[in-house]
């Protein structure tokens, strides 16, 4: 063992095609602080079963660190683009701009290692099992990495996993029937309070969130608030055992800016490719940014507070054309108008007179508010008067 090593700057580490070679291009073996750096590692691996021809290896290390590698990519099967035991402790992998794996089975991120971070990392169309999988361990946290995967897999899978976090990703899934996040259990070992929130999640034909495991091994406990999910379909999450129970939403609605830009904090944007998802059309009469109704997945997992489509707000004291999509127009002082006062142009759009007058056709014909061609309006708290008989 050895500790506090760097190996940086080598450029194009390339192992390749053996049906016997089960080497990775770099190992790291009961050595602590080690710093990998700069380096673009690529393998060109065996299509045989169990081939484990991972780029970088990591077995009874502490404090390892992976970051700025170009490019860490390997074809092998059973193989990964960064793999860690559970031997190991404190791994952080960050600023990879290309962990890329297409073997049969691979995975790019495979991590079995406690307290592991991996961060603003690329890891696009990695084929296989998952882009990144971390396995019966805990504490770990996977935030800001982006992911565009086009195979039949989840972006993230947690499998047994605890205490951990998945937060600010960017996930794009076009191969069909593949997931955003998967979180699974097995053998009677749960995945339990793991927290999911503040990620972008875009995916063809499988789920936003697939929670995956039957009897004592399905998940729960598990919050998952403040994502958008847009599917190509209307099943954003997907739960194989209904008796177990997540928190699909925070407990309460609380005071600060969703993911959507709305005011408060709740449950999860819910959006499809066509525009008309449930967020995307669930009435939010008071203008709080959350939807009226709950949204059921099944008996014992709801979202009580789904994200409504953001509503903006400002104070007006003054006839005019009101034009702004999805925003509660507030009246400060009463008004009047020769003719019509107030045009309304845009959909979604709220006119709060907040008990104030508005008085309009003074001098010719016109209307307290005009709607024409748009939808979701609500006029309320209005006092209209027209005093000239003449128009």
């Amino acid at each position: 063992g050895s500790a506090n090593s760097t190996i940086k700057s080598f450029y194009n580490i390339t192992l390749g095609n053996s049906t016997n070679l089960k080497s990775p291009g770099i190992l790291i073996d009961g050595s602590n602080g080690t710093v990998v750096e700069n380096n673009s590692i690529r393998i060109v691996g065996s299509t045989a079963t169990s081939a484990n021809q991972h780029a970088i290896e990591i077995n009874r290390s502490n404090q390892t660190i992976i970051r700025f590698n170009p490019m860490i990519t390997t074809t092998g099967r059973d193989s990964s683009g960064i793999t860690g035991s559970s031997s190991s402790r404190a791994v952080l992998i960050e600023h990879n701009s290309w962990i890329h794996t297409t073997g049969t089975t691979a995975i790019g991120i495979s991590l079995g290692t406690p307290n592991a971070t991996i961060r603003n990392n690329s890891i696009p169309n990695s084929g296989g099992t998952a882009d990144i999988q971390l396995s019966i361990t805990r504490d770990a946290i996977v935030e800001l990495n982006n992911f565009n995967t086009s195979f039949s897999m989840p972006a993230i899978k947690f499998d047994r996993v605890t205490h951990s976090i998945i937060r600010n990703n960017t996930i794009n899934v076009t191969g069909s029937q593949g997931h955003g996040i998967t979180v699974s259990g097995a053998g009677g070992t749960s995945s339990l309070n793991n927290t999911i929130y503040a990620n972008r999640i875009r995916v063809n034909g499988g789920n936003a969130i697939n929670f995956s495991g039957g009897g004592t091994s399905a998940p729960f406990n598990n919050t998952i608030y403040d994502n958008v999910f847009n599917v190509s379909g209307n099943v954003w999450v997907s739960i194989e055992t209904v008796s177990k129970i997540n928190n699909i939403s925070l407990g309460v609605i609380t005071a600060g800016t969703n993911i959507v830009g709305g005011a408060n904090l709740g449950g999860n944007f819910y959006a499809n490719w066509t525009g008309n998802g449930y967020s995307e059309t669930c009435t939010d009469a008071d203008a709080d940014g959350i939807c009226d109704t709950a949204l059921t997945f099944d008996s014992n997992n709801t979202d009580f507070f789904p994200l409504a489509v953001a509503v903006l707000s400002t104070s007006i004291s003054s006839c005019q054309t009101l034009s702004t999509a999805n925003t509660v127009y507030t009246l400060s002082a009463s008004v009047f108008f020769t003719d019509t006062c107030f045009n309304i142009t845009a959909s979604g759009v709220t006119l709060n007179c907040d008990g104030k007058t508005v008085e309009y056709g003074n001098f010719s014909s016109g209307y307290g508010v005009n709607i024409t061609g748009v939808n979701s309006t609500t006029v309320k708290n209005c006092v209209f008067l027209q005093q000239n008989s003449s128009v």
